[in-house]
């Protein structure tokens, strides 16, 4: 049974729909599309809420990296059989994921990865883009 997790300031996103995605590191639990997905927040509290059922659809893995071309920058690039693919994204392609993943612009998704994930300069990450469907709510 595959859940995930979700802090309080993404739940109305979800519920409404507007977030149909998330971005996670790259764990020993492996995705894979047409799983069924539980999307809860607030759990392991006495405040965990079950938001809902979804399937998923889609699983793309990226790699982070911060490097400091004009200060703290996060660069995203596609991995392929898991091995880095020369393609960058640019900042259009990466504000466009940012806002499916329910922040406001790249600014503001820049930096909540930066903090969530305590990334320094020359830090790389591996992330999954794990994206859902036919979202129930609970």
């Amino acid at each position: 049974m595959p859940s995930l997790n979700f802090k309080k300031e993404f739940v109305d996103k979800i519920v409404s729909g507007k977030k149909r995605q998330t971005i996670r590191p790259k764990g020993k639990r492996a995705f894979s599309p047409g799983d069924n997905l539980y999307l809860f927040t607030g759990q392991r509290t006495k405040h965990c809420r079950k938001l809902g059922t979804a399937v998923c659809s889609e699983i793309i893995p990226f790699l982070f990296e911060i490097n400091d071309i004009w200060g703290p920058h996060l660069s995203v690039r596609f991995l392929k059989d898991n091995r880095e693919n020369i393609l960058i994204m640019n900042w259009h392609q990466v504000t466009g994921i940012a806002r499916n993943d329910g922040f406001d612009g790249y600014h503001d998704f820049q930096v909540f990865f930066i903090k969530t994930y305590k990334m320094n300069i020359g830090d790389k990450k591996r992330f999954d883009l794990i994206k859902w469907r036919d979202f129930q709510k609970a």
